[in-house]
């Protein structure tokens, strides 16, 4: 009896739109808002060999153009999702 409730919610969830399963992903782990501009700042800096103020302002950037992307996405996700 739990298998097969365990199938059907299983099934539900695949069967999901993937965009709804994307808002759910980052609704869960907010974490990922906050690695993904570390991560990419320092694979620019590192990329193109910057230091100091340069890339500070590189990071930056990156920081604000992420939360803009993150922020975005959640209220496109979140209004697509009440449709």
């Amino acid at each position: 009896m739990i298998t097969n409730t365990e199938i059907v919610s299983t099934q539900s969830a695949t069967s999901e739109d993937p965009q709804i399963q994307l808002a759910e992903f980052l609704r869960e782990h907010n974490e990922v808002e906050m690695i993904i501009p570390v991560l990419m700042g320092l694979f620019i800096t590192s990329r193109f060999q910057l230091r100091g103020a340069n890339a500070l302002l590189v990071n930056l950037a990156v920081a604000s153009i992420s939360r803009q992307i993150f922020q975005v996405l959640r209220f496109v996700l979140c209004n697509r999702r009440e449709l």
